[in-house]
């Protein structure tokens, strides 16, 4: 289970993309079968699998009920987008799962997560069997508030003070609105990824701090001409533009654009920003000279 790529630690919440609640038992034509021998051992199977696994493929394809994918995921595109490994993403080290109740095609148990970005994640769980198999169905609110408890107090780039502050704006939400956007965030949807970045970057600036959004795009925008032969002074020129010309608010809603619409809005940012220091511009990850 990855964290959401590099946008947000926060998003990091996101970051348990694999883990879930209690479902209502529903009228599932199975519900009057009784445990069949291997169900516990398959339950805590999946669970391990789904929130140690560095594979995609499972997340998008084996490990979820096709009702929570729709809730996280646009797409199977967009899945192995989001679950790609990133190098300094720090893998769960250990799954404890307990208290394993089945009721015929539905179960739910309790699972612990150590180590790595997310541990300290800790709650209810909820699994439906689909397509003969045991697949996660939804997450309770409990996990999911854990879960971005442990990101926030695991995310070693911002502030604690900052993580601390942004986070209890964001668990005041109701329970409705925030499985919202836990879900959108582990998807990394646009909606949810701006309201992370904005509770984020708020408690930044209320601490008299430049936002954490700003100073990563500054750094790649900087590295990049670097890197294109342009000198210290077209570099500080155009970081200047660029604050001058974006707003916090266009900033995030940047950052928080789908990938193709994120990339090309950025680099039409920077090539206004480069053309006002006169500073030829191939687009972000090309070269600038």
């Amino acid at each position: 289970m990855n964290r959401p790529s590099r946008g947000s630690t926060l998003a990091a919440v996101a970051i348990l993309a694999v883990t879930i609640t209690a479902c209502s038992e529903g009228n599932d034509p199975g519900s009057n079968v009784s445990e069949r021998p291997g169900d516990k051992p398959a339950i805590r199977n999946v669970l391990v699998t789904a929130f140690k696994t560095e594979d995609p493929e499972g997340i998008c394809s084996r490990l979820l009920t096709r009702q929570l994918f729709r809730q996280i995921y646009e797409s199977k595109a967009a899945c192995r987008r989001v679950e790609a490994k990133e190098e300094e993403d720090e893998p769960v080290k250990r799954v404890e799962v307990s208290s394993t109740q089945v009721s015929g095609n539905r179960a739910r148990a309790r699972a612990r997560l150590l180590g790595g970005d997310q541990g300290g994640t800790a709650g209810i769980v909820s699994l439906a069997r689909e397509d003969g198999t045991w697949r996660i169905d939804d997450l309770s609110i409990g996990f999911l508030r854990s879960a971005l408890t442990a990101a926030l107090e695991n995310d070693k780039e911002i502030p604690r003070s900052v993580n601390r502050c942004a986070l209890k704006h964001l668990l005041r939400l109701p329970d409705g609105r925030f499985k919202d956007l836990a879900y959108g965030s582990l998807g990394e949807r646009p909606d949810a990824q701006r309201l992370l970045f904005t509770e984020l970057t708020s408690c930044e600036h209320a601490e008299g701090r430049p936002s954490t959004i700003r100073r990563e795009i500054n750094k790649e925008v900087a590295k990049s001409l670097r890197q294109a032969g342009a000198r210290p002074a077209a570099v500080k020129c155009v970081i200047r533009s660029l604050t001058r010309r974006v707003s916090e608010r266009k900033l995030i809603a940047l950052i928080s654009a789908p990938a193709d619409e994120r990339v090309a809005g950025l680099r039409r940012v920077l090539i206004a920003a480069a053309s006002a220091c006169r500073v030829s511009d191939g687009g972000p990850g090309e070269s600038i000279s």
